[in-house]
């Protein structure tokens, strides 16, 4: 068979693609075992393309630890990670430039060896935070059990919390969720 041509536009200039078919098998193979992956592990296709391709958008839930707050451990996890420079870590969670910058550095003090990012089954998109009607903790705690149903127990042990914590910080959002549907 000959190679298949995928073209796509750029501005005025067209791009095209040539691919063989052992390159299209190839493909499929992988989007399969993709599949795969996700339905046995109940992943979102955004969470299983950023365990494969990586992504300043996200956060892995393994950065949390008992000796950090959540922004200490964000704040760390961009800067020394994904190189972001204080300014860009404050636009992307929608928080005051000095915020992130004392968090950094009350982290470099409470816990100084490297953050311990392993692997990670579940992440936190960045842009929840942007919305400043939860703290940094409640949007955490709501987007695990909105996009993942997951328990209470489940969520402290990922976020390393106290469950009567998790469920106190649960209940207050769901409260302040309520009372901003009755303003609107």
């Amino acid at each position: 068979m000959p190679p298949t041509g995928i073209a796509r536009k750029r501005g005025k200039k067209a791009l095209s693609y040539t691919l063989t078919d052992v390159e299209l098998g190839s493909i499929r193979g992988a989007v399969e075992a993709l599949e795969a992956v996700r339905k046995k592990h109940s992943i979102s296709y955004e969470d299983l393309l950023g365990l494969v391709v990586g992504g300043r958008d996200r956060v892995p839930v393994t950065i949390f630890s008992r000796k950090l707050s959540s922004l200490e451990a964000i704040a760390r996890y961009l800067k020394d990670e994904l190189c972001l420079s204080h300014h860009k870590i404050a636009e992307l969670l929608g928080r005051d430039e000095r915020n992130i910058w004392h968090s950094y550095h009350d982290s470099l003090k409470k816990h100084p060896e490297a953050l311990a990012a392993g692997p990670a089954q579940f992440f936190i998109p960045l842009k929840i935070f942007a919305e400043k009607k939860f703290s940094i903790l409640e949007s955490i705690v709501v987007h695990l059990r909105h996009e993942y149903s997951l328990s209470y127990r489940q969520i402290s042990a990922l976020v390393q919390r106290n469950e009567k914590t998790v469920w106190t910080v649960y209940s207050r959002a769901k409260k302040r969720m309520k009372n901003k549907q009755y303003e609107q």
